[in-house]
């Protein structure tokens, strides 16, 4: 049956399997079109999403903020403790300059002590005593000390203030910490400085001592030719003086201006005690005295001897009689020491030729000596004069004025023996 009718019309087979069925519903049925597509829905689809992303963007912001806060307070937090640290390396430095302070005050009192031995030697008049160069030397080295001491004193240090404390904003923090680095570096060079005062100091004070030490064992080795300048002077004087110069032989740094003023001190006493045994001695007999007592010492072995001249001993000295004793004789491991007394004839009758005098002189140096030789001839006062004649036997004195006149000649072997003591 054929029918007009579009809608009673066989579908053709291709046209069906060919397009889709949207667009035979949009050609074949008009009231299709009123309908919203299919992607009317999508608008209700976007907003659901914005719904959920509004929350991150919160959240994000929120996080970066909160990264930008702890950055703050991390940066924060790391210049307060680098403030702290900085103040604490300062505190410790300025401790460390006062212990390096008082040690330059501990060296400036000591190279001040060494200066003033130092003045109490150079004071002292001691060109005949001590050479020339040596002198010198301790001079410039007072000097040298004198020119630290001064650079010593001058040295001040301004103690750098610490931390400053409950400092808030960190361009406060930053400019303290940079004021403590400042300070941080003027307090270690200001402790190097002392440090290279302290070296300086104890340096000088060393040369000082050194120098001064030289002079002193200088004036010490003076002796020999000092003794050789006062050759009449007392032995008392001049055991002061061996005395006074065996101190000298090691001195001692911290006595050594006294040590050397009393060396002086014995060498004016043993002038003196010359110029009075001199004054007592003047007149037409003082060489020939002299000259006896040159005697006495040449064969005396270093015993110290001293000499006393008198017109009468033990009841000779009248005409051509003559006398002496020996007496006030002392002695230790070291040395002997005894006071001869001669009768003014023994010096008149000198020059004579009779060996009388040179005879009677060596038998008293005999009992000044016979300490010295206790060892092979024993004290004892009953043979203590044949002692004393062998002795000046020994010497060749055959003038009878040896002692055989008064107490007989001795025994050949006592005289072999007397001949070893020296």
């Amino acid at each position: 049956m054929t029918s007009s009718d579009p809608l009673l019309d066989p579908v053709d087979s291709e046209s069906t399997t060919n397009k889709p069925a949207s667009d035979v519903v949009a050609a074949d049925t008009p009231s299709v079109e009123s309908a919203p597509p299919v992607e009317s829905a999508q608008p209700s689809v976007d907003r659901s999403r914005r719904s959920w992303k509004t929350p991150l963007v919160i959240v994000g912001t929120a996080a970066a903020v909160a990264g930008v806060v702890a950055l703050v307070v991390t940066g924060w937090t790391g210049l307060s403790d680098a403030h702290r640290r900085i103040g604490a390396d300062l505190a410790t430095a300025e401790q460390r300059l006062a212990v390096v302070d008082r040690g330059v005050l501990s060296g400036t009192t000591a190279a001040s002590d060494t200066q003033k031995i130092a003045a109490g030697l150079t004071s002292l008049d001691l060109s005949s005593f001590a050479d020339a160069n040596s002198l010198a030397a301790l001079g410039k080295a007072t000097a040298a000390a004198d020119t630290r001491l001064t650079a010593a004193a001058r040295q001040k240090h301004t103690a750098v203030d610490v931390a400053q404390a409950s400092l808030f904003w960190p361009w406060d923090i930053l400019v303290d910490s940079e004021r403590m680095k400042r300070g941080l570096a003027s307090t270690n060079a200001d402790a190097a400085e002392s440090r290279r005062t302290i070296t300086g100091l104890r340096d000088s004070a060393k040369e000082v001592e050194k120098s001064g030490l030289a002079v002193a064992t200088e004036v010490g080795k003076s002796l020999p030719s000092v003794l050789g300048a006062y050759p009449s002077a007392r032995n008392t004087a001049r055991d002061e003086l061996h005395r006074a110069s065996d101190v000298l032989r090691v001195p001692y740094w911290d006595s050594a201006d006294t040590d050397v003023a009393s060396y002086l001190h014995a060498v004016d006493d043993l002038r003196s005690t010359q110029e009075a045994e001199l004054a007592e001695k003047q007149g037409p007999l003082l060489a020939n005295r002299q000259a006896a007592e040159e005697f006495a010492r040449s064969i005396s072995g270093g015993v110290m001897l001293d000499f006393d001249w008198a017109d009468i001993v033990i009841g000779y000295g009248d005409g051509d009689s003559m006398a002496g004793t020996a007496q006030d004789t002392w002695y230790t491991p070291d040395e002997v020491y005894s006071t001869i007394t001669l009768t003014n004839s023994v010096a008149a009758l000198w020059n004579d030729g009779s060996d009388r005098s040179q005879s009677l002189v060596a038998h008293e140096v005999g009992h000044a000596i016979h300490p010295k030789c206790f060892g092979i001839y024993p004290d004892d006062e009953a043979t203590e004069e044949l002692w004393a004649t062998a002795w000046s036997i020994s010497w060749g004195h055959t003038s009878d004025a040896n002692g055989t006149q008064a107490y007989g000649r001795p025994a050949d072997s006592l005289i072999a023996t007397a001949a070893t003591c020296r």
